[in-house]
This record gives structure tokens, C-alpha cells and sequence, in this order.
């Protein structure tokens, strides 16, 4: 075989290894810088409020983004990708098979486990990963993920949604992130 066809051969198994979850050195998270959410909503033929309901988000937030009165922060990035090229796998991760509506807790929030960082920690550790690896890999902002961890402040909303996929469903968040 040929020098390139080698390389061809390699990086595909690279590729293949990364979107199982395999710890391949070179591999990071694209988060892209802009998604266009009211585009992303639409292809999935869903209201502001279906959709919100449906992934987590808070409907206002949704709204300020669809306007560009405000923009996604990196997880919401990373989430909002997910849900584009992964959304049967985010629905099975926050318990809604059949595309109904996330369960909330009382004060408004996505029921998730991640609202501590003993939770994201245990996550990470589960995966065998470092923080800088973690990080790396799924997209987070290492400093956060230290914050999240040291219990210095808690994930956002989307951050949590986004662990609870991580925690259900790492494949499909490594598959969106290639």
C-alpha cells in the first residue's frame, strides 16, 4: 500500500476510535464559534416553546438568541450541535424517548444531576479522563470544569444538560463533535 493510502487508513481508524470514546491523542471537540438556533429549530419543526421544553433550554434564552440580543455560551454551543446531528440521543438522555417534554424541578430547571460539582467529577472520572482531557474532548472550558469541580459555581443550565447527555450518551456527543 501507498504512504497516503496508509495515512488515509490510520486517521480513519483514529476517527473511529475518537467517536467511540477512546482516549486518541490529537482529537478535540470542534465548538463552532455561531449557531444558527432559530435555523436548527426550524429544521426540526419545532415552536421556541416545543423546543425549549424538549432540550432543556430556557425558552427566553432561546428567544435572545433567535434575535441576537444575546449568543449561546460554549456548552449551549456544544448542546445545540448535539441536538442537531444527535437528537433521538439527547432525547434518550433526558428521558424523553418518545419526544415529549424534559422533566423540570420545582424552580423552573432541567432535572439533571449535575447541578453540583461532586456529580461532574464522578463523570469525568467514570470516563477516565483528566480535566484538560475531559475538556478537550466533549468541548468544556477547562476553567470551568475546575470551577464546576472545586464547587467554586455550578454549571449553567445548558452545561448541565449537556453533562446529563455526556453522562448517557457519549458516543452520540463524540460522533456531533468530530
Amino acid at each position: 500500500m501507498r504512504k497516503a493510502g496508509s495515512k488515509i487508513i490510520k486517521s480513519a481508524q483514529r476517527a473511529l476510535g475518537y467517536a467511540r470514546g477512546e482516549n486518541c491523542e490529537g482529537f478535540v471537540a470542534h465548538v463552532p464559534e455561531e449557531v444558527d438556533v432559530k435555523s436548527l429549530r426550524k429544521r426540526k419543526g419545532l415552536t421556541q416553546s416545543e423546543f425549549a421544553l424538549r432540550f432543556g433550554f430556557d425558552v427566553r434564552a432561546l428567544q435572545d438568541w433567535e434575535q441576537k440580543r444575546r449568543y449561546p455560551d460554549r456548552a449551549a454551543r456544544v448542546l445545540l450541535t448535539v441536538i442537531d446531528h444527535e437528537p433521538e440521543a439527547v432525547s434518550r438522555a433526558l428521558g424523553n424517548d418518545d419526544f415529549s417534554v424534559v422533566r423540570y424541578n420545582c424552580d423552573g430547571t432541567p432535572d439533571t444531576t449535575f447541578g453540583t460539582g461532586g456529580n461532574v467529577k464522578s463523570l469525568r472520572k467514570r470516563q477516565g479522563l483528566t480535566q484538560a482531557e475531559f475538556s478537550l474532548r466533549f468541548g468544556f472550558d477547562v476553567r470551568a470544569l475546575q470551577d464546576w469541580e472545586q464547587k467554586r459555581r455550578s454549571p449553567e443550565r445548558a452545561a448541565r444538560v449537556l453533562l446529563t447527555v455526556i453522562d448517557h450518551e457519549p458516543e452520540a456527543v463524540l460522533r456531533a463533535m468530530a
